[in-house]
């Protein structure tokens, strides 16, 4: 509880001196834009037929490959 309680404190304290990064520099923003190009990529369009478990295999394993991404960069900020 305590350590909860201290990470908290020091994740506002952070929060309040630097703000937010801008936008191009923000991991949510950066996950969407990864998520919007792959998606692009795995999702059918308009006239296309695929099949349904090959855009969904395709879907999981890139938010597998972004999140592991993700993972690993924060363990190297670490």
């Amino acid at each position: 509880m305590t350590a909860t309680a201290l990470a908290i404190l020091v994740a506002l304290a952070v929060d309040r001196l630097f703000g937010e990064p801008p936008a191009r520099w923000h991991p949510v923003v950066a996950m969407g834009r990864y998520l919007g190009c792959t998606g692009a990529r795995v999702a059918p369009t308009t006239g296309q037929t695929h099949r349904p478990w090959r855009v969904f295999l395709l879907g999981a394993l890139a938010w597998a490959l972004g999140a592991t991404l993700v993972v690993v960069l924060a363990a190297g900020v670490v």
